[in-house]
């Protein structure tokens, strides 16, 4: 019996697997009674992205800042998030 695997299926069950593996490592931390790994999370803007609407103000602090519409859904986590604005122009 011979099966045959297009590329395009092998790459989806692949990029699939990928996506699951952090939630079976949370789910495999909660059985054993531990918490959950911490997890690093770099998000990069693209191009044509309104800075006003993105990042804080320049002059914020890293203690007192309010996110902007286009980051405000991050508001939950504002507490533990470290922003940088490296390798743009501050126009």
């Amino acid at each position: 019996m011979s099966y045959k695997f297009s590329r395009r299926a092998f790459l989806r069950g692949c990029s699939a697997s990928t996506l699951m593996l952090p939630l079976l490592r949370n789910i495999e931390a909660r059985a054993q009674g531990n918490a959950a790994p911490l997890r690093f999370l770099v998000i990069r803007r693209p191009v044509g992205t309104n800075l006003d609407l993105w990042r804080p103000a320049l002059n914020a602090t890293s203690d007192s800042f309010t996110l902007p519409s286009l980051s405000a859904p991050f508001a939950p986590v504002q507490s533990r998030m470290v922003t940088s604005s490296l390798g743009t122009k501050n126009t």
